[in-house]
């Protein structure tokens, strides 16, 4: 018993693999060679232009993203 039950501990717990939570709720991604503003945002289920406001303060363009950076690529929903 207790198979799909939600502990508050999951809440932290990113949807998406290859991904980590933060203490601010943001869902975290490193970026990886090949990567594009666009794929991520497929990947990711949301869109270029909500990447770039969550990023606004790291990134000038989603146009250059560098291999091993972070990226805030969404929030956990509480």
């Amino acid at each position: 018993s207790g198979a799909g039950t939600i502990r508050p501990a999951d809440v932290t717990t990113s949807p998406f693999p290859g991904t980590t939570v933060d203490k601010d709720g943001n869902i975290l991604y490193v970026i990886q060679p090949g990567d594009t503003a666009w794929s991520l945002a497929q990947r990711f289920n949301t869109t270029v232009s909500a990447l770039a406001a969550l990023n606004k303060d790291k990134f000038k363009s989603m146009e250059v993203l560098r291999v091993g950076k972070t990226l805030i690529v969404g929030k956990v929903k509480k």
